[in-house]
Protein backbone atom coordinates (compact mmCIF):
# COMPACT_ATOMS: atom_id res chain seq x y z
CA UNK A 1 0.00 0.00 0.00
CA UNK A 2 1.60 3.08 -1.27
CA UNK A 3 1.82 6.11 1.66
CA UNK A 4 -0.42 9.03 2.09
CA UNK A 5 -0.03 11.89 -1.02
CA UNK A 6 1.06 15.28 0.63
CA UNK A 7 -1.52 16.85 2.68
CA UNK A 8 -4.34 13.78 2.47
CA UNK A 9 -5.02 12.46 5.92
CA UNK A 10 -7.15 9.21 6.19
CA UNK A 11 -9.55 7.74 8.43
CA UNK A 12 -10.39 4.31 9.07
CA UNK A 13 -12.69 2.36 10.89
CA UNK A 14 -13.07 -1.31 11.74
CA UNK A 15 -16.43 -2.62 13.81
CA UNK A 16 -16.99 -5.86 14.79
CA UNK A 17 -21.15 -6.52 16.56
CA UNK A 18 -21.27 -10.09 17.54
CA UNK A 19 -25.00 -10.81 19.17
CA UNK A 20 -24.49 -14.46 21.53
CA UNK A 21 -22.57 -13.51 23.46
CA UNK A 22 -22.77 -9.48 23.18
CA UNK A 23 -19.76 -8.28 22.24
CA UNK A 24 -18.72 -4.79 20.47
CA UNK A 25 -14.92 -4.15 18.96
CA UNK A 26 -14.01 -0.96 17.06
CA UNK A 27 -11.18 0.48 16.13
CA UNK A 28 -10.28 4.01 14.81
CA UNK A 29 -6.59 4.57 12.94
CA UNK A 30 -5.41 7.62 11.53
CA UNK A 31 -2.66 8.06 8.99
CA UNK A 32 -0.80 11.22 7.43
CA UNK A 33 2.13 12.54 5.64
CA UNK A 34 5.10 13.70 6.78
CA UNK A 35 6.52 16.26 4.54
CA UNK A 36 5.64 14.24 1.56
CA UNK A 37 4.59 10.85 0.65
CA UNK A 38 7.73 9.17 1.53
CA UNK A 39 7.09 9.32 5.40
CA UNK A 40 3.79 8.41 7.26
CA UNK A 41 2.64 8.75 10.93
CA UNK A 42 -0.49 6.96 12.15
CA UNK A 43 -1.85 6.10 15.46
CA UNK A 44 -4.81 3.40 16.24
CA UNK A 45 -7.17 3.64 19.00
CA UNK A 46 -9.09 0.34 19.90
CA UNK A 47 -11.88 0.00 22.00
CA UNK A 48 -14.06 -3.29 23.17
CA UNK A 49 -17.03 -4.22 25.20
CA UNK A 50 -18.21 -7.53 26.22
CA UNK A 51 -19.34 -10.50 28.55
CA UNK A 52 -15.87 -12.63 28.42
CA UNK A 53 -13.57 -9.72 27.92
CA UNK A 54 -11.65 -6.60 29.84
CA UNK A 55 -13.89 -3.59 28.35
CA UNK A 56 -13.08 -0.08 27.14
CA UNK A 57 -10.37 1.42 25.79
CA UNK A 58 -7.11 -1.25 24.87
CA UNK A 59 -2.88 0.27 24.22
CA UNK A 60 -2.74 2.92 21.37
CA UNK A 61 -0.57 2.13 18.69
CA UNK A 62 1.64 4.70 17.29
CA UNK A 63 3.47 3.48 13.81
CA UNK A 64 5.98 5.01 11.38
CA UNK A 65 6.44 4.18 7.85
CA UNK A 66 9.08 4.53 5.36
CA UNK A 67 8.55 4.05 1.58
CA UNK A 68 11.77 3.11 -0.20
CA UNK A 69 10.29 3.29 -3.25
CA UNK A 70 7.64 5.42 -5.59
CA UNK A 71 5.38 3.92 -7.98
CA UNK A 72 7.77 5.04 -10.89
CA UNK A 73 9.65 1.25 -9.89
CA UNK A 74 6.94 -0.69 -9.76
CA UNK A 75 7.47 -1.84 -13.11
Amino acid sequence: MPNQELRVVQHISTGLYQRDPKVFAYSFTQEWPLGGQQHQLSYTIPYQAGPDAPNGFGDIALNYRYQLRGEEHWA
